[in-house]
């Protein structure tokens, strides 16, 4: 296993850079991640050279996000599975008597999908960025459209020498159909969207403002 920072001629698949850097221009894209104001993200950043030691010592749980589709359905089970480690941290009573101090094993989620539901990528991100316990991301194979948002928060992202990530602009796979008002309505959620993606991209990887206005 190992990191992967070239980046590809291909313009449909980009390699995401490991190292980020903040931004001093976008606006919040919600109330837990202040993309002006990222303390906590950064904060995960610093613990990033630990993590390699981490990793080269075997000390991690597992959990493999192979899906087919990134939906409430997915997104669910993947909460369930963050909240059973999530719930035994330091300091967490175990009961009225007992109090869990050990130190909590990070988190090495695998991922595996080509993307899916736009809203439920973003669920998914949130989840990887409120967990309590450090979460490496790691693309097994390829993490496509929804599927990379989990990777832009983790503590520290990987990628497999012959993984991929590919990032594009939202799509609407489903005829619209209806008033001229609720075309429009459709309209400005997928513009909603677009604003929301490139402020996510360009808050949390190192892409050329070029490079990423040709990708989104």
């Amino acid at each position: 296993m190992s990191t992967k920072t070239d980046k590809k001629t291909d313009k449909k698949t980009k390699s995401i850079n490991q190292n980020t850097k903040p931004s001093k221009d976008n606006k919040s894209i919600s109330k837990n991640i202040d993309v002006n104001n990222d303390s906590k993200y950064m904060e995960k950043k610093k613990n990033s050279e630990k993590l390699y030691q981490i990793i080269q010592d075997k000390s991690v749980n597992h959990i493999y996000f192979y899906n087919k589709y990134i939906d409430n359905k997915s997104v669910q089970s993947l909460r369930t599975q963050l909240s059973s480690y999530n719930n035994i941290i330091p300091g967490t009573m175990l009961n009225k008597n007992i109090r869990l101090w050990s130190t909590p094993t990070p988190i090495m989620l695998h991922i595996h999908c080509p993307g899916g539901e736009v809203d439920a990528g973003l669920a998914a991100m949130k989840l990887v960025y409120n967990s309590k316990i450090p979460i490496i991301t790691v693309v097994d194979g390829l993490a496509a459209s929804a599927a990379t948002y989990m990777c832009m928060v983790s503590s520290l992202r990987m990628i497999n020498p012959h993984g991929h990530m590919l990032i594009h602009q939202p799509t609407n796979n489903f005829p619209i159909k209806g008033k001229f008002q609720n075309i429009e309505d459709k309209y400005l959620r997928i513009k909603k969207y677009m604003k929301t993606l490139k402020q996510i991209y360009k808050k949390y990887t190192k892409l050329k403002d070029n490079t990423r206005k040709e990708i989104i």
